[in-house]
């Protein structure tokens, strides 16, 4: 098979795995520029991978290992060294190497990852919650600017968006974790009060700055527009949260999504 062959086939492997397990991102990267789509969906098809992790593993240890796999591969992918046959994997390393991204980001996504899995208690849930969302949704959505462009200046704008959006999506998972005994954060109407409260203020703040964010980067700020109604609906009962009620019927869904492509807006 031809370089070129290979890559469309990897390529549509990683559309398709990005489409069955990130929907509301893969459907997002159909506006981004063509020739920037297949990196977007390998940075979001990372993020799945390294997101599952904890969950398809039969123990701990398990999952350690496999981190520590995800480590080496970027490790690899940094320094130019052969990759693993892994769709996944081969796209990451063409991601990295085209677009000449840092790996620090990538190993701070895996580090949150691994660290829901053994997170000690105390006083201080919320300061973890915080940090956990920016490491994930805050780098993933910071990541996919800089792969459509490079608005350095507009970093605080970017990670508070995606601070709030990355809320609005744990609070949409709460009641599924909560029933597989997996919920790390917000397991209580205080918190998720809290939550709810802080998230809506990230995305204001991030609004007030919308106009200085370049056109460029809009197929990355878009993959949190379920946000806003979830937070809605969470302000107005916050015990959907608990009952998993903060989903849109699906119509609902790709109305407010045709809504945000056509007028540009979050």
């Amino acid at each position: 098979m031809s370089e070129t062959k290979h890559q469309h086939h990897d390529c549509a492997a990683i559309q398709g795995f990005v489409e069955s397990g990130d929907p509301d991102r893969s459907v997002v990267a159909k506006i981004a520029p063509r020739e920037k789509r297949c990196l977007l969906l390998s940075l979001y098809a990372f993020n799945l991978e390294a997101a599952r992790i904890t969950w398809k593993a039969p123990d701990p240890a398990t999952a350690a290992i496999r981190f520590q796999w995800w480590h080496d591969i970027v490790d690899k992918a940094g320094s130019g060294d052969d990759i693993p046959c892994h769709h996944v994997a081969e796209g990451l390393a063409r991601l990295i190497g085209q677009c000449r991204l840092p790996t620090a980001p990538f190993h701070r996504l895996l580090d949150a990852y691994q660290s829901t899995a053994s997170l000690p208690d105390g006083h201080d849930e919320r300061q973890r919650f915080e940090q956990y969302i920016d490491s994930t949704a805050g780098e993933v959505m910071w990541l996919a600017a800089q792969i459509l462009d490079r608005p350095l200046a507009c970093e605080e704008t970017v990670r508070d968006l995606a601070w709030g959006c990355g809320v609005a999506s744990y609070l949409r998972a709460v009641a599924t974790l909560k029933a597989r005994g997996r919920l790390d954060f917000l397991t209580d109407m205080t918190t998720q009060h809290w939550a709810v409260t802080a998230a809506t203020a990230r995305i204001d703040r991030a609004r007030s700055h919308r106009d200085e964010l370049p056109a460029s980067i809009f197929p990355a700020l878009l993959t949190g527009w379920r946000a806003n109604s979830t937070l809605r609906r969470a302000r107005v009962n916050i015990a959907r949260v608990d009952a998993g009620g903060l989903d849109e019927s699906e119509f609902v869904r790709r109305v407010r999504l045709a809504i945000c492509g056509l007028t540009g807006r979050w």
